[in-house]
């Protein structure tokens, strides 16, 4: 449901604008059976997986039997895989007042929360380490239950000097997270122990404080405007613990609360100015050149710049093309985060985390301290209008990225997915069994073009639009990575493997189309929309093997009717054919445990949907 509400502020062109929205979408479920051993079998040495019991049949067998003497079915032991239950409620506001005819004040600012229940790792009955059977006889199905708050403010001052304008604003916002997981267990709480657990949180804060001045030359060239400002920002990152009982001894399962080892309160501030001057140096030639300097408490300072032009070769045909440099701070969630959960590592199910990189465990390990990413990038373009009607735009771009934030593999088991004994003491002694780290890894090339192609047409008493879009974007990692420690040389494929290349090379599509027809006649509307998500490739490394997923084609529709001048109906569905992603090859499903990837237009599947507008 969405609300929105306007109304004038005064006679001088003040308003103000308000808008609520409440959404609650319930979980979607994409489970299938799979072949995980369901009961406990160890009395005939059968452990975790058909595949792996001396006689699969007979271990499937027991399965089964146990089943029927329960009243049960395989599908009772699926787990919940799909998208998590969310019910949400947001409200903003958007104002504006002239005080004078030089001065102008202004604010908006939004509030959103958010609650959700999603859903870990099903622990089976057979799991006889996680699971207290006086509790959970036949296993559980853990629930990672969370209130998100996002609050977000800002107001500031227009103001006119004359020729010049300045703005002065402040912006401030504020992310919370909260966790708490249920219908699960903590093992060594034993046959008493609870069942919901508070397992902490993490917030993030942001404030800005941003001065621009600017003013336009009509008489330096064809036109030469100027722009130069300044802004401060301060950031500040927490994580709180969660619960004792969340956390101790290997903590709940699926989700072991944050612990005082977790815990961190840090900040940062940075300052920035900036200077832009763009020209009409003459009445074809535009040329635009940008530069800033930034310098934060815990990075150092860069100075970054930008070229642009554009050229009219005729009234209806531009080139442009643009140069420019870049600088990314490690954001201090890349810094700081740091947790344990429950996670699939080669095959297993284990407790994993992800450690500070200034940690003592990332000493050991000589994981290099985190630094800043560097950009340099380019573009060249064109835009073209044969009629006033058809409107094309192509443009390609290259980006080069450097030291390249990547969180690595799984470290803890070799190149084969074995066991380390060295590493997997040195996690345990932090209650995991593998550990991750945030390190500037890779450099990365990216490659791509972007088409728009937009028509206006009229058809009887009615107009059309036909839109299409088109987009090639090809990522390439080097080979050689950056700052490996000593201690994983030969070791590539474990510190930033083959999986976790083809996360960023393959995993999304090359090739992006969407065609879509808008047709409107007097009180009716009709949209419809293809998008084509190209071929993806996911590799399973080392258990898994290399897949392709076909390209497919999802389809959008759109009927609308207004009943009234103030009352519309509409009825629709997205992705109107139920198309999924290819199902997965057995080796990357764990044991048939996910039938689809998350690829593509993902896996919710088809979404119909009435809709009422109503205009006071």
């Amino acid at each position: 449901m969405n609300l929105n509400y306007g109304t004038k502020i005064g006679n001088k062109g003040g308003f103000i604008n308000l808008s609520a929205e409440f959404n609650d979408r319930q979980k979607t479920n994409r489970s299938q059976n799979n072949n995980l051993i369901i009961f406990d079998q160890s009395a005939e040495d059968n452990f975790f997986a058909y595949d792996f019991a001396n006689d699969p049949a007979q271990s499937r067998q027991i399965d089964d039997n146990l089943l029927a003497q329960n009243g049960l079915t395989r599908d009772d032991f699926n787990f919940q895989i799909g998208d998590a239950k969310i019910q949400n409620i947001q409200g903003f506001f958007n104002a504006s007042i002239p005080l004078n005819d030089q001065i102008e004040f202004y604010a908006n600012g939004g509030v959103s929360h958010r609650e959700g229940t999603g859903y870990g790792f099903r622990r089976l009955p057979s799991e006889t380490e996680n699971v207290v059977a006086s509790i959970f006889p036949f296993g559980f199905q853990p629930e990672l239950n969370s209130v998100v708050t996002d609050l977000s403010s800002s107001v500031g001052f227009k103001f006119k000097f004359g020729e010049w304008k300045l703005d002065v604003s402040n912006t401030i916002g504020e992310n919370k997270f909260v966790y708490d997981v249920s219908n699960t267990n903590n093992v060594s709480l034993g046959d008493n122990g609870q069942t919901d657990f508070k397992a902490g949180n993490h917030s993030f804060l942001q404030n800005t404080v941003n001065a621009d001045i600017s003013r336009l030359y009509k008489d330096i060239f064809h036109g030469l405007n100027v722009a130069f400002g300044g802004e401060y920002r301060f950031e500040k990152y927490k994580i709180v613990p969660g619960e004792e009982n969340s956390y101790i001894n290997g903590g709940a399962q699926s989700f072991p609360g944050f612990s005082p080892l977790n815990e961190v309160n840090e900040n940062r501030n940075s300052v920035g100015v900036y200077a832009d001057v763009e020209a009409d140096v003459t009445e074809k030639l535009l040329i635009g050149v940008a530069g800033r300097y930034e310098d934060y408490t815990d990075f150092g300072n860069t100075i970054n710049g930008k070229l642009s032009a554009r050229y009219k070769i005729l009234d209806n045909l531009f080139v442009r093309g643009a140069i420019s440099s870049g600088f990314r701070a490690p954001s201090l969630h890349q810094q700081y985060f740091n947790n344990i959960a429950t996670d699939a590592v080669d095959g297993q199910i284990l407790n994993s985390g992800i450690f500070r990189n200034d940690s003592q465990v990332a000493k050991e390990l000589g994981i290099p301290k985190l630094k800043e990413e560097t950009s340099r990038n380019y573009s060249f373009g064109v835009v073209y209008s044969p009629t006033k009607k058809l409107h094309i735009t192509a443009d390609y771009y290259h980006i080069r990225i450097d030291n390249r934030i990547i969180l690595t593999g799984n470290l803890g088991n070799d190149a084969e997915g074995n066991p380390v004994p060295a590493l997997r003491d040195l996690f345990a002694q932090y209650g995991a069994q593998t550990g991750r780290f945030f390190t500037n890894a890779i450099n990365t090339t990216t490659n791509g073009v972007d088409v728009v192609i937009d028509y206006d047409m009229n058809i009887g008493p009615g107009k059309m639009n036909l839109s299409l879009l088109y987009n090639y974007n090809d990522n390439k990692v080097d080979d050689q990575l950056n700052n490996i420690p000593p201690l994983f040389a030969g070791q590539e494929d474990v510190y930033y493997g083959p999986q976790e290349r083809s996360l960023i090379e393959t995993n999304t599509p090359k090739h992006k189309g969407t065609f879509a027809i808008n047709y409107s006649l007097t009180k009716w509307n009709f949209l419809l929309r293809n998008t084509y998500f190209g071929q993806v490739i996911r590799d399973g490394f080392p258990f898994g093997g290399i897949q392709k997923h076909n390209g497919k084609v999802v389809t959008d529709i759109t009927v609308a009717y207004k009943l009234t001048p103030k009352i519309q109906i509409a009825l629709g569905a997205n992705n109107l054919f139920d198309i999924f992603p290819d199902r997965q090859i057995y080796e990357n499903s764990y044991y048939g445990v996910f039938k689809y990837a998350p690829v593509q237009m993902g896996t919710t599947g088809a979404y119909y949907f009435g809709r009422m507008s109503f205009t006071l």
